[in-house]
């Protein structure tokens, strides 16, 4: 004869606690950020509020709540450096898709000038014929005109002619925001529910 035992949460729809249940001392309101860590101590209540929303029907994995929690908090400090890591970046340049073929402009020019000059004398007329001698002054005049030389050198991106759509789309399908990031640190601590009925 063989007996079946049963197991924990045979014949229930729930194996586990939800976490919307859980008690609060158990839950990511009661997780801190590291120190060390100042982008995401600014992140923080919007992540805590955004993990409390979809996690929220999900049932925890682990033996106690307590235990669920040791392992909701070794999953952040393990991964709580990529996300202060990523927010880094987040907003810079290197985390922006580039569309379509980028050009270079490098000058390497100099500046001479050109002058075009007219000289003119006067005579000038002695005021005292025992003192003074006969004189003559020179006066200048002209315009200077100013030539650029050198070289101009045009680099390329190396996206070549790479339609645009498909930088766009690649970009959208593998970039990931940092809430996306942030939940998905903390997959293995919930239970996905499948409910089998056999007849």
């Amino acid at each position: 004869m063989i007996v079946v035992q049963s197991i924990k949460g045979d014949g229930y729809d729930e194996n586990t606690i939800k976490y919307g249940k859980l008690d609060p001392f158990f839950k990511i309101d009661n997780v801190n950020p590291n120190a060390d860590c100042p982008l995401t101590i600014a992140k923080w209540p919007e992540l805590q509020s955004i993990f409390n929303k979809y996690y929220e029907n999900m049932e925890i994995n682990g033996d106690t709540e307590y235990d669920f929690y040791c392992g909701m908090l070794m999953s952040y400090q393990t991964n709580a450096d990529t996300l202060e890591r990523l927010l880094q970046v987040y907003d810079s340049d290197i985390a922006k898709p580039i569309l379509g073929r980028t050009e270079k402009h490098t000058y390497d020019l100099t500046n001479s000038t050109v002058s075009d000059s007219l000289m003119s004398s006067t005579d000038v007329p002695r005021d005292d014929p025992s003192t003074d001698k006969a004189n003559s002054r020179s006066k200048s005049t002209g315009t200077g005109n100013t030539a650029q030389t050198g070289t101009e050198t045009i680099e390329l991106s190396d996206l070549g002619v790479k339609p645009n759509y498909e930088s766009l789309n690649g970009f959208l399908d593998q970039n990931r925001t940092y809430v996306k990031v942030f939940l998905d640190f903390f997959k293995e601590d919930f239970i996905i529910l499948k409910t089998f009925r056999f007849r």
